[in-house]
């Protein structure tokens, strides 16, 4: 296993307020939270995160507000995963400016790819724009019925 990612790792959920808005200050006190208890990370915008169902800008937003908060304390796991390849890659940009350490890429939801299709034209397009960065596969079954297969995620 990768050290790098060892350790308890928090998937945030976001807090709205009575408004259904984003209470901001409530995810940062949340952050704060995490971080004093000891977690080696935390991951905001995963499907526990409401991901799905914030605005694009608050996605970033609460992306590059956890970024900051944990800057130098925790990791920061970004979900920059979409059922679009194009949102994702917005995303996944927006995560490594926001300075994230890694970015979860959950298979496209919904639109029901083959694991060779979702290799060629989600994550082998995502890794390639950004090939620094590192990403970890996330597998919904319920949601995109298929799942990329290791042997597909391994080819060049």
């Amino acid at each position: 296993m990768n050290s790098k990612y060892a350790g308890c790792w928090t998937a945030l959920v976001t807090p709205f307020n009575g408004r259904m808005r984003v209470n901001w200050g409530q995810l940062e006190r949340n952050v704060g939270f995490q971080i004093e208890e000891g977690v080696s990370g935390v991951l905001p915008m995963g499907s526990t995160g409401e991901s799905a169902t914030v605005a694009h800008r608050e996605h970033s937003k609460i992306t590059s507000l956890v970024a900051g908060c944990a800057k130098g304390k925790v990791k920061v796991l970004a979900g920059t995963g979409s059922n679009s390849t194009e949102e994702a890659v917005y995303e996944t940009k927006k995560a490594i400016d926001a300075g994230v350490d890694a970015c979860l890429l959950v298979d496209c939801y919904y639109n029901k790819p083959s694991s060779m299709e979702l290799r060629r034209e989600y994550y082998g397009v995502i890794l390639k724009k950004f090939p620094k960065m590192d990403f970890i596969a996330y597998a919904i079954p319920g949601r995109s019925v298929t799942v990329i297969l290791p042997e597909d995620m391994a080819l060049e």
